[in-house]
């Protein structure tokens, strides 16, 4: 979901043809977030953290993002966007270099290196978020299934190949911080690539017009929040913004932790390969799958499709609770469950997604997006937060039924009149 602030002019590839930034844009975020709440907390787990301060603190990484709207004026003011957007990315691999080279020699520089990367990731996301406006999506289905396929690319690269790596490293060194230092420094070439590919593809940006300071941007800003507040209706949207992805969320993290914990605590003892195979390749595709197959029904509207989009958003947890129940040992089974419900989030999602956009329609976008952003960063920290601490008290079995339960709040989402009428 993304907005801009004010009329720009269409740059290069504003038409029917896709600009290259586009989707290696939505590339780099999606790798950002995905190195900040997944990578790192799987690395953590592997070099002897538990799962409670594993979640907690990977989570906290995610918190920059709910302060959209405190970045957004600070981007508006630095005029151009696309060196915004670069020099961010040249910061969060430098980052991430710093934080492979801290492993085993020092903490503090090692938690230094994760903020500025957090902080870079979320600076990124605002400029990135507006230079992909620029681009109008519309209800074209074929340029939304480009950026859909950019960002599972991205996160084949991000989870499973870095979790491969790192897993075999430990095959063969036996040396968990060597190995996970590798593992780090292959991400960050890869993400140096991406960064190297989308300065090119910004080359020919025509030069912002952008003469705003950040007294004016923050007025504006500060004025176009206060406006979306007043708008009717708000307090049901933001309540179920917050409370419908949460058990995703949940889920999805839990589901990293689940995979690799040894089985005398209720885990599958696979390795970080096997992880990264299962839940950061095969997962992954089944969720763009899904988000294919959702968004071609949702484009044609959310009144016919919106109790099987809510279902498929609820049911899938049930797998968990049955991997939890049976902990099987055949590897194949347990990616068949994941890649289920891989497809079926990503279908039900794509209903979510939708209503969010369409609530925002002809109510200023720019602080939609914001607002959203805020809310779903909030629902990710949350519940991610607090996944560790309820594997600890009640184990993986009680966790994932835990998660079945709060999934039923999903299903109330179809019943809010305007989540079809929008």
């Amino acid at each position: 979901m993304t907005s801009t602030n004010s009329p720009r002019k269409p740059s290069n590839g504003a038409g029917c043809t896709m600009p290259w930034r586009v989707p290696l844009l939505c590339m780099a975020r999606a790798m950002m977030v995905a190195t900040l709440s997944l990578v790192i907390m799987v690395m953590f787990k592997r070099l002897g953290m538990g799962n409670t301060w594993a979640t907690f603190s990977t989570s906290m990484l995610v918190a920059p993002f709910a302060l959209r709207g405190l970045l957004r004026p600070c981007v508006m003011a630095m005029g151009s966007r696309k060196w915004v957007a670069i020099v961010a990315q040249v910061l969060f691999v430098a980052a991430i270099i710093g934080v492979a080279m801290s492993l085993g020699v020092s903490k503090v520089a090692l938690w230094a290196c994760l903020i500025v990367a957090s902080l870079a990731a979320a600076v990124h996301d605002v400029a990135a978020a507006d230079i992909i406006a620029e681009w109008k999506v519309g209800r074209r289905h074929g340029r939304w299934m480009v950026c859909m396929a950019a960002v599972t690319v991205a996160l084949v690269l991000a989870l499973g190949g870095t979790l491969i790596v790192g897993g075999d490293m430990e095959t063969m060194s036996r040396q968990l911080v060597a190995s996970w230092h590798t593992a780090l420094e292959v991400l960050a070439a890869l993400m140096a690539a991406t960064m190297v590919a989308c300065a090119i593809a910004m080359r020919g940006m025509e030069k912002d017009d952008n003469s705003t300071t950040l007294e004016e941007a923050w007025r504006k800003n500060k004025n176009d929040r206060a406006l979306w507040w007043q708008l009717s209706r708000r307090w049901p949207f933001v309540l179920f913004v917050v409370i419908v992805p949460w058990h995703e969320w949940m889920v999805w993290k839990g589901s990293f932790l689940f995979l690799g914990d040894p089985g005398s605590i209720g885990g599958l003892t696979l390795g970080p390969q096997e992880v990264g195979f299962v839940l950061g390749t095969m997962a992954v595709m089944a969720l763009f799958a899904g988000c294919a197959v959702g968004g071609s029904l949702a484009l044609r509207g959310l009144r016919y499709w919106r109790w099987p989009m809510a279902l498929a958003m609820t049911l899938p947890d049930a797998l968990l609770l049955f991997l939890a129940y049976e902990m099987p040992s055949n590897l194949w089974l347990i990616a068949l469950c994941l890649v289920a419900k891989g497809f079926l989030s990503g279908f039900g999602g794509v209903g979510f997604i939708v209503f969010v956009i369409r609530y925002g329609r002809g109510r200023g976008m720019a602080a939609h997006t914001d607002v959203c952003t805020a809310l779903l960063a909030a629902s990710a920290v949350t519940a991610g937060a607090v996944t560790g601490l309820l594997q600890y008290y009640f184990g993986y079995r009680g966790f994932f039924a835990v998660a079945c339960a709060a999934a039923i709040a999903t299903i109330l989402l179809p019943m809010l009149p305007f989540y079809y009428k929008r």
